[in-house]
Parts: structure tokens; sequence; C-alpha cells
């Protein structure tokens, strides 16, 4: 992320400085700003207790971010993904999809 990014993300934990809430929401809300992106990144899918989907880690889905580039910039449950067009659900349509986006956005030369 760019730094420009960082700040936008994670300034979201000041609305508690507007709005009164309790300390420990304060932490928890930090902690989930700060620990979020990890969840992407650590390569499993879901956290399993039981056999049940406790936490949606969404691998899968910022894989393709880091394949692809041009797709799936949050997570899997962001709406900004879909009303922008964005989302890549590993299909083989949005694969074609998003390689005829990256062919008009570099003019058939790969980026940098």
């Amino acid at each position: 992320m760019h730094p420009v990014q960082h700040i936008i993300y994670i300034s979201s934990v000041l609305v508690h400085f507007v709005l009164t809430s309790h300390p420990t929401i304060l932490l928890v809300h930090l902690y989930s700003r700060y620990m979020g992106p990890a969840f992407s990144h650590v390569g499993f899918e879901k956290l399993l207790v039981k056999n049940d989907a406790i936490v949606d880690a969404a691998n899968f889905h910022h894989r393709l971010h880091h394949r692809f580039f041009e797709c799936n910039y949050g997570t899997v449950d962001a709406p900004w993904e879909r009303r922008f067009g964005s989302t890549h659900d590993g299909s083989d349509a949005d694969t074609a999809r998003v390689r005829e986006q990256r062919r008009r956005m570099y003019r058939g030369h790969p980026p940098v």
C-alpha cells in the first residue's frame, strides 16, 4: 500500500475521538485495522473450528489481486469491488475480462 492509503485506511479509528465509544471498542477497531491485512496474506482460505468457517481469510480473493493487480483491491465483502467492476471471482470469464482490461490499460505492454 502507498503511505497515503495507509493513512486513509487507519484513520477510520478517528471516529472514536469524535463519537464517544468505550476504549475496548477503539482497541478492537485498531486491532482489526492493523491485523486485518494479515488475514488476506496468511496462505489460508478459512479459519475452521469443528468444520465451521469462523473467519474467511479471503486468501484466494487476494491472491488474484497479486496475480493480476487490476482486481480485488479490498476484501471479498468490499462493496466498491462490484461497484467499480474490479472484482474477480476466479472464473475463466473474469480472467479473460481482467486480461482484456490489462491489455487496454497497457496497450500491449506489460507493466514494469
